[in-house]
């Protein structure tokens, strides 16, 4: 009788652990079915559904760092863009660390005068000719003030507030039809960053070059979720002025991809929590062994007790 008793209570505390420690398909499988797809019949090489997702165009505000690279038919001699951008520095890709240079209006972002490009540690330098201690090339960058202006040599101030990239390319791309032949104008914001925390495989703070950057491809840049990642209920905080917003959003479901969190903004902060399995794992099966030792030593106690009278 005692020992049907312990084999039952050593089954049970198994089952409950094998079925309480596992992270079903349910919980882990990216944008499923929902509403009526649920019903539907999976075919293939042809759209299964639809949804409908705004155009995403990031709008520039003030604080905004941009690069602003500029190619034409002219001669260089008479480039006075580029020639002002190897004087301040080069358009390489951004560093974490930057300084801001007042002497150019007081809104171009200094970077090393002298650079090497040999080797992989690349040694930067400031206006003194003090080594920066970071590890990759900063880029030339052009701050939005306060008043949401950029201000470009010879060019003048132009007014970037609430512009896109697009906008600010074509509104360069006029002003230098006195100066360039042909000229072609490329924009990019510098100061595209997120932070990823939680139940990711590498946590940490991301820049990114892409301002179309989806909520997809930021988890991508840390590592993916984890193994007891909850998809279901992403956290992202977002700075909207003197506002925070918090939002869940949930990766299981299709219907995220219309989500107006679908894309990622500069400053995010994306938070992963984990699954309650996770710390059933951690916590729960050692409490339970620790319990299904204690029961067998107490029934084997007993059994001994028993067959002693």
């Amino acid at each position: 009788m005692l020992q049907r008793l312990l084999q039952a209570s050593l089954f049970m505390a198994v089952c409950a652990i094998l079925f309480s420690s596992c992270v079903t398909r349910r919980n882990s499988v990216y944008l499923q079915p929902s509403g009526d797809n649920k019903k539907k019949n999976i075919t293939f090489d042809e759209i299964y559904s639809e949804f409908e997702r705004k155009e995403h165009q990031y709008h520039l505000k003030p604080g905004d760092v941009v690069s602003i690279k500029i190619g034409s038919l002219t001669n260089s001699e008479f480039d006075f863009i580029n020639q002002y951008a190897v004087q301040m520095g080069e358009f390489l890709y951004l560093s974490p660390k930057t300084n801001v240079n007042n002497s150019a209006g007081g809104n171009q972002i200094a970077v090393n005068t002298r650079m090497q490009q040999q080797g992989e540690n690349k040694n930067m330098f400031s206006d003194e000719g003090k080594p920066i201690a970071v590890g990759e090339p900063q880029s030339t960058g052009f701050v939005v003030d306060k008043d949401g202006n950029i201000e470009l040599p010879n060019l003048g101030i132009i007014s970037a507030r609430d512009m896109t990239l697009l906008e600010l390319e074509n509104a360069v791309n006029s002003k230098l039809g006195g100066f360039f032949e042909n000229p072609e104008v490329r924009v990019q914001l510098l100061n595209f960053s997120f932070i990823v925390l939680g139940e990711v495989n590498n946590e940490g703070q991301f820049n990114t070059y892409k301002d179309n950057t989806n909520l997809f491809e930021a988890l991508a840049m840390a590592g993916s979720p984890a193994e007891f990642a909850d998809k279901s209920k992403i956290k992202v905080v977002r700075e909207d002025g003197s506002t925070s917003e918090v939002a869940y959003v949930n990766l299981l479901d299709e219907s995220f991809l219309s989500s107006p969190y679908y894309y990622v903004q500069p400053g995010d902060v994306i938070i992963v929590p984990p699954l309650g399995a996770k710390a059933f794992r951690k916590y729960g099966i050692p409490d339970a062994m620790n319990f299904v030792a204690l029961t067998s030593s107490l029934v084997s106690i007993i059994a001994l007790i028993y067959s002693a009278r």
